[in-house]
């Protein structure tokens, strides 16, 4: 015999009230990502840049890493590895998206220009802290993640992230106590 958890039991009824009664009954209605025959998650509504510029998500098999956001031709893309991304759970990738588009929202590719030319703005681990903290933000206040879903989407953030900032994640674990 199969169980059920408490949970899963809300969301399957959640799903088949009505709109106006569930909001009614305060049943959250959690539909943060689309899984796709490739088991990427991908976000089911468009994003934009600070701008009002339609993010564009596309793959990069050659990326060695997750993902990375930068512009081409004045469009904000994100580049993800989709081979790389399947070694993680979907609330982790939920995680790497959201970042990259605070990067946008952020910001921070202008700011990166000043900072290598000038000297001007934030370093690099600043930005990585402020997209980390957007992302969380978007998770917890808008997503509805678990205090459980943070957890396991921390201990994936600190395998991944530990080769790139040893000893803590930048900002992370700041904001995650927020």
């Amino acid at each position: 015999m199969r169980k059920i958890s408490l949970v899963s039991s809300i969301l399957m009824v959640s799903q088949t009230l009505s709109t106006s009664l569930a909001e009614e009954l305060f049943i959250p209605k959690l539909e943060p990502c689309v899984f796709t025959s490739k088991d990427i998650a991908l976000l089911t509504n468009t994003q934009y840049d600070s701008d009002g510029e339609e993010i564009i998500f596309t793959e990069d098999l050659n990326y060695p890493g997750l993902a990375h956001s930068k512009y081409v031709d004045g469009k904000p893309m994100v580049y993800y590895n989709p081979h790389s991304m399947r070694n993680y759970s979907s609330d982790f990738q939920t995680l790497v998206f959201y970042h990259e588009i605070g990067h946008f929202k952020l910001n921070h590719h202008q700011e990166s220009a000043y900072y290598r030319l000038f000297g001007i703005g934030k370093d690099r681990e600043q930005r990585e802290a402020e997209a980390n903290c957007y992302a969380i933000k978007v998770l917890k206040e808008e997503l509805k993640c678990s205090p459980e879903q943070m957890k396991g989407i921390y201990i994936d953030v600190f395998k991944y992230y530990s080769d790139y900032f040893p000893g803590e994640v930048p900002g992370f674990k700041e904001c995650l106590d927020k």
